[in-house]
C-alpha cells in the first residue's frame, strides 16, 4: 500500500510539472507566451535620444511609461553592478561581471569554455553565453549584509520553461559584456545568444577598432525569435564612448554619440515590427554619460513600451513615487508579465500612471533630482559648520564678553530655523547653488524676525517655531511628502535610501521639535491627555505604510514619548519605569508591524513578516548588522557627528557647568523634555543606519534653544531692553 502511493504521488508530481511544460508549448505555439524585450543604450539621456533618434525610437519614447532610475547596486553604480541587480532582483556586486563568452572563445590562450568546466560542473550548449567566473561572483555577494541570488530572474524563467536570449556587447579595448547579467541563471548561464565580435563591424573611429553591426544583430534577432521569450540587447556603442571620452577631441566626440543613436533606429524599427499586442520592450539606461557628471547629470531614466500604451510614467509601491522605480522592481515587474512570483525579491511590480507630458515631467525631475545631489553635500555642510560657529562663538563668548550676548541668540534663533527653511526652500523650485544658499539665508532671518517682532516671550519663540515646524512636517507627509520629497534636508533618489514617508533628517527634527512644541501641555494638568492624541498621532504617521514606514523612526519615537509620558504620570520606581517604556515600546513595534504586513501599501518591513518568508530571521539579522555597520561608518566621516558632539557638549556645559547660574534646564517642567529628546536622540542613533543624522537633528532641538535662553538670560539691562 505505501508503494502504491509513493508511485500515485510521483505520477501526479510528473503529471503537474509536464502538464506545465505541455500547456508552455501549446501557448507558445499559438503565440500567447509574451515576449519581453529589454534593449540596453546605456550613458544617454532622454532628450538626446528625442533629440537625435530615429523614427523607431522617437516612437517608442513618445508612446511610453517613464521613469527616473534609482539604480543603487550593493557598492558604486558601475554597469556590471547595475546589470548583475537588475537580473538578482537585489542589490548585487558583479566582480567580473563583464567576462561573458560564447563557446569557442579564446581567453588568455585558454579556451572560455574550459576554463568554465574548469570551476563549473554543468556543460555548456552550443548557442549559450555563460560566465566561467560565477562561483567567484556568488561567493563576494554572500559575503554582504543582505540576500543576494545571482541570477534570480533567469532561473526563474529557466523554472518555467522561458528561454532568454542575450545580443550584443560593448566591448572596446576590454571584453565588457555585462547585459548578459541581466539574463544569466545561478550557474551564470543564458539559454542563448551571441556576445562575441560576429555582432560587430569594424570601425576605427570606435575604441577597441569595432562598433555594433546592427544588420548582424537584428538576423541573429530574427533567428531566435521562435526560441526565446525575454531578449536583453545590448546596443553597445554609446558605452564604448563614454567610456573614453577624455581621449577624444570634443567635436569628434559629439558627431560619434549622435551617429550612434541615430544607427539604433534599425534595431527599434525591427523590433517594433515583430512586437505583438502582448509584447513589451524596455528600453533601458543602466548609467548617465559619465562625461555628463561634470554638468550635474548622474541618473539614468526608463522606459516601458507596448503597442497599446500612450505616453505616462512608470510607478512602484517600492517608491510610492509616479515617474521614480528603482533596478530592483524591473525583474518582479518582467516575472509577472508570465505569471511568475517570488517572495524573495526586492523589488516590486511596476504600473502605470497617465500623463500626457511624460517627458517634459521626467525630464523637469531629473533636473530637481539632480539639483539635489549635486547641491546636498555642500550645502549641508555649509549649514552644520555655520551652525557649529555659532554655538562655539556663543559659548566663547560667555566667556569673554566681547559682544552683547542677546547678539548671539538672534545666531541660534536663524540656525533653529534652518530645518524650516529647508522644507520651505523647494517652493522657490531647482536654483544654482549660490542663490539658494543666500535665499536660504534670508529666509531663516525672515522666520527669525518675525518670531522676535511677534512673539513676546523668549521661550515661547522656541516653542511656536518647533511647533511650525513640526506642524509644517506632518502635513507635509500627510499629503505625500511633496516638500521632503524635494528638499536637500529630505531625500536623496540618486542615494536610493528611502523615497517617501518622513526621512532620518526630518525624524530627528519631530523627535526634538514635538517635545518642545508640548512643553505647555506638560505644564498644565488640565491638558496633559492630549499628550497621548499627539503623540500616537505622530507615531501612527511615522509607522503606517501609506504615508511611508519609518521603522527606526517609530521606535525612537516612542522612545522619546515613553519618557516624556512616563515623567508626565510621575512613574515610581525604577521597576516601574523600565516596564512603562517596554510597554510603548512593544505596543509601537507590534501595531507598526500589523499594519505593514496586513496593509496592500506593503514597505519593504511588511513584505519581510509578511506571507511565507522562510529566510525571514537570516533577513532581519543581517538588517540589524547592515544598519550597525552602516551607522558605525557614518559616525566616524560623517559631519553630522560633529555637529552631534558640539550641541550635546553645549547642552552638558550650559546644564552643569554654566559661567553663572542658570537653572532654566534644570526646572521640573523643562528638564522632562531635556531628558525626554536625549532619550530620543540616543534612540535615533542606535536604532536608524544613518542614526547619527536624526540624532543631530534631534538635538538642534535641545541645545539651540537651551543656548537661545541661555543668552536672553544672561544678557544686560541694555540689551533686555531691547529683547
Amino acid at each position: 500500500m505505501k508503494r502504491f502511493y509513493s508511485l500515485f504521488v510521483v505520477i501526479l508530481i510528473l503529471a503537474i510539472t509536464l502538464g506545465g511544460f505541455v500547456s508552455i508549448a501549446q501557448a507558445q505555439e499559438e503565440g500567447d507566451i509574451p515576449k519581453t524585450f529589454i534593449v540596453v543604450i546605456d550613458r544617454v539621456l532622454p532628450g538626446e535620444m528625442l533629440e537625435h533618434g530615429g523614427p523607431a525610437l522617437k516612437e517608442i519614447l513618445n508612446n511610453s511609461s517613464w521613469a527616473i532610475l534609482s539604480n543603487t547596486t550593493a557598492r558604486g553604480k558601475s554597469s556590471e553592478n547595475q546589470a548583475m541587480t537588475v537580473g538578482s532582483g537585489s542589490r548585487a556586486l558583479a566582480p567580473n561581471g563583464f567576462n561573458f563568452f560564447n563557446k569557442g572563445e579564446i581567453l588568455d590562450d585558454i579556451g572560455a569554455e574550459g576554463l568554465y568546466r574548469t570551476f563549473n560542473r554543468r556543460q555548456i550548449d552550443d548557442e549559450a553565453v555563460f560566465n566561467p567566473y560565477v562561483q567567484n561572483m556568488i561567493y563576494h555577494n554572500n559575503q554582504l549584509y543582505h540576500t543576494v541570488e545571482l541570477g534570480k530572474l533567469g532561473s526563474l524563467l529557466e523554472a518555467n520553461g522561458l528561454n532568454g536570449v542575450v545580443l550584443g556587447n560593448s566591448d572596446d579595448f576590454e571584453i565588457k559584456r555585462h547585459v548578459a547579467a541581466i539574463l544569466m541563471d545561478s550557474d551564470g548561464i543564458v539559454n542563448y545568444g551571441v556576445v562575441d565580435d560576429r555582432i560587430l563591424t569594424q570601425n576605427p573611429d570606435f575604441p577597441g577598432g569595432f562598433s555594433t553591426d546592427y544588420g548582424q544583430m537584428v538576423e541573429y534577432l530574427n533567428g531566435y525569435l521562435d526560441l526565446g521569450h525575454v531578449f536583453a540587447i545590448d546596443t553597445g556603442d554609446l558605452h564604448r564612448l563614454d567610456e573614453y571620452y577624455r581621449y577624444y577631441q570634443l567635436e569628434q566626440f559629439e558627431d560619434l554619440r549622435i551617429e550612434a543613436i541615430k544607427d539604433t533606429d534599425e534595431l527599434f524599427g525591427s523590433i517594433l515590427n515583430v512586437m505583438s499586442e502582448n509584447d513589451q520592450l524596455y528600453l533601458l539606461t543602466l548609467n548617465a554619460p559619465y562625461f555628463m557628471r561634470e554638468e550635474g547629470e548622474n541618473i539614468p531614466v526608463i522606459h516601458h513600451y507596448t503597442k497599446d500604451n500612450a505616453g505616462s510614467l512608470l510607478t512602484a509601491p517600492s517608491t510610492k513615487r509616479p515617474g521614480v522605480v528603482t533596478t530592483l522592481d524591473i525583474a518582479p515587474s518582467i516575472l509577472a508579465t508570465y505569471g511568475i512570483e517570488s517572495t524573495e525579491l526586492y523589488g516590486s511590480i511596476m504600473g502605470v500612471l497617465a500623463d500626457e507630458d511624460h517627458s517634459q515631467t521626467i525630464i523637469g525631475r531629473l533636473n530637481q533630482i539632480n539639483t539635489v545631489f549635486n547641491q546636498r553635500p555642500f550645502t549641508i555642510r555649509f549649514f552644520i559648520v555655520i551652525t557649529i560657529i555659532f554655538v562655539v562663538a556663543a559659548l566663547v563668548n560667555t566667556k569673554l564678553k566681547s559682544l552683547p550676548q542677546y547678539f548671539f541668540s538672534y545666531l541660534v534663533l536663524v540656525s533653529m530655523a534652518g530645518p524650516l527653511a529647508f522644507l520651505i526652500m523647494p517652493v522657490f523650485g531647482p536654483l544654482p547653488l549660490v542663490i539658494y544658499l543666500g535665499l536660504f539665508y534670508v529666509l531663516c532671518v525672515v522666520i527669525m524676525l518675525l518670531l522676535k517682532y511677534t512673539i513676546k516671550d523668549p521661550l515661547n519663540r522656541v516653542i511656536i517655531l518647533s511647533s511650525i515646524t513640526v506642524t509644517s512636517v506632518l502635513l507635509d507627509t500627510l499629503f505625500n511628502s511633496f516638500l521632503q520629497k524635494q528638499s536637500i534636508l529630505g531625500y536623496d533618489v540618486i542615494a536610493g535610501a528611502r523615497f517617501y514617508g518622513v526621512g532620518n533628517e526630518y525624524m530627528g527634527v519631530l523627535i526634538g521639535g514635538s517635545i518642545i512644541a508640548t512643553l505647555p501641555l506638560m505644564e498644565n494638568a488640565k491638558f496633559k491627555k492630549w499628550l497621548y492624541v499627539l503623540y500616537g498621532a505622530i507615531i501612527f504617521i511615522m509607522m503606517a505604510p501609506f504615508f511611508g514606514t519609518n521603522f527606526g523612526g517609530t521606535l525612537a519615537l516612542s522612545v522619546t514619548f515613553g519618557v516624556a509620558l512616563t515623567d508626565v504620570k510621575k512613574g515610581k520606581g525604577l521597576y516601574k519605569y523600565i516596564l512603562a517604556l517596554g510597554g510603548i515600546f512593544v505596543l509601537a513595534v507590534a501595531a507598526m508591524l500589523l499594519l505593514n504586513t496586513m496593509t496592500e501599501n506593503q514597505t519593504h518591513i511588511g513584505r519581510l513578516f509578511a506571507g511565507d518568508n522562510v529566510n525571514r530571521m537570516e533577513e532581519i539579522l543581517m538588517a540589524i548588522t547592515r544598519k550597525l555597520s552602516m551607522n558605525w561608518k557614518l559616525v566616524q566621516f560623517s559631519i553630522w557627528s560633529r555637529i552631534f558632539g558640539v550641541l550635546l557638549v553645549s547642552t552638558i556645559i550650559l546644564g552643569f557647568y554654566p559661567p553663572k547660574k542658570f537653572d532654566f534646564i534644570k526646572e521640573q517642567k523643562h528638564y522632562r523634555g531635556v531628558k525626554a529628546i536625549l532619550a530620543g536622540s540616543l534612540a535615533a542613533l542606535f536604532l536608524n543606519d544613518s542614526g547619527i543624522v536624526a540624532a543631530a537633528t534631534a538635538m538642534l532641538f535641545l541645545a539651540l534653544p537651551i543656548l537661545y535662553m541661555f543668552c536672553i538670560d544672561n544678557s544686560d539691562s541694555t540689551s533686555s531692553q531691547l529683547e
